[in-house]
């Protein structure tokens, strides 16, 4: 038993080895964000247009015609 968990230790060890060696190449992947490069902004639709959006393709997909 005690040698089963040392192995998970030591196993453990070596995992939060390479998920930090991970995150640090995921920092160092990450570009440099300037207000030059944001561009910009988007346009974000409300909530209530995305509501006439779902309902005029509600209407129109129920005035298929049925057989």
């Amino acid at each position: 038993m005690s040698e089963e968990i040392e192995k998970l230790r030591k196993e453990v060890a070596e995992l939060k080895i390479e998920l930090a060696d991970v995150k640090a190449r995921c920092v160092l992947k990450e570009p440099e964000t300037t207000e030059a490069s944001i561009g910009p902004p988007i346009p974000v639709e409300t909530q209530e247009e995305a509501e006439e959006t779902d309902s005029e393709t509600e209407s129109t997909t129920s005035e298929e015609p049925t057989a």
